[in-house]
């Protein structure tokens, strides 16, 4: 995850929405898939060229993360060329792996990959 992150940014979500419906890419009959746009007010960007405001387009499966708005979080996010357009979207890495709620002023945490001390991080991403 650390090193497939092309943007990894501490935000908050302010807005979600913007839902659309991605043709498949590759193989014929796969499904098509739905993604929505979380809107984030950045604070800290640990790695990437961003804003302030910035869009990460989340997967609708039974495993997306199930943002909040008011909330932070830390996203390690990178670029996808998704559906049959290839158009590009920052999207978390690894789905929801790639997204931890923020819980104090220095801790984030995820379901699958623990805690991540923020104060750490920039010695981590190198």
């Amino acid at each position: 995850m650390v090193r497939d992150a092309d943007v990894v940014i501490l935000a908050r979500a302010t807005a979600i929405g913007g839902s659309e419906t991605v043709s498949p890419s590759t193989a014929e009959g796969a499904p098509a898939t739905t993604i929505h746009r979380i809107r984030f007010s950045v604070s800290r960007v640990f790695r990437g060229d961003v804003g302030s405001l910035l869009d990460v387009a989340d997967f609708d499966t039974s495993t997306a993360y199930p943002f909040e708005v008011g909330r932070d979080y830390l996203v390690f996010a990178e670029w996808r060329a998704l559906g049959s357009e290839q158009r590009r979207e920052l999207t978390p890495v690894g789905y929801y792996q790639g997204v931890y709620q923020r819980v104090d002023e220095r801790t984030a945490v995820n379901t699958i990959n623990g805690s991540v001390d923020l104060d750490s991080l920039p010695g981590l991403l190198g």
